[in-house]
């Protein structure tokens, strides 16, 4: 993508998170300046995420009573489980560009 172009913003390294695996990323669009984000998943990651995505959304309604958001997170937590973790997923780095 910075080949394109494309200016990294930030990456997030969820792998070793426990109720949500893959990479998050924001890029800035040179042309027009637009913001966006791409997710780098596995299949197996994109499959977790797509399964618990109204218990991510349960969460983070602020309507939700707390006892529901916990089941929620402990559903989360329980497919995240099972997903394989994908070889030297450690070795890739949050980044946050600095504002300058």
């Amino acid at each position: 993508m910075q080949a394109q172009g494309f200016e990294l913003i930030f990456r997030k390294n969820n792998w070793g998170d426990a109720e949500y695996k893959g990479i998050n990323t924001r890029w800035r669009d040179p042309t027009s300046g637009l913001l966006f984000e791409v997710q780098l998943h596995t299949n197996e990651s994109w499959d977790a995420k797509q399964q618990t995505h109204d218990a991510y959304e349960d969460i983070n309604d602020t309507r939700i009573p707390v006892e529901e958001v916990e089941r929620q997170r402990q559903y989360q937590r329980e497919v995240s489980s099972q997903i394989p973790m994908p070889s030297s997923w450690e070795t890739i780095p949050d980044y946050r560009k600095e504002d300058k």
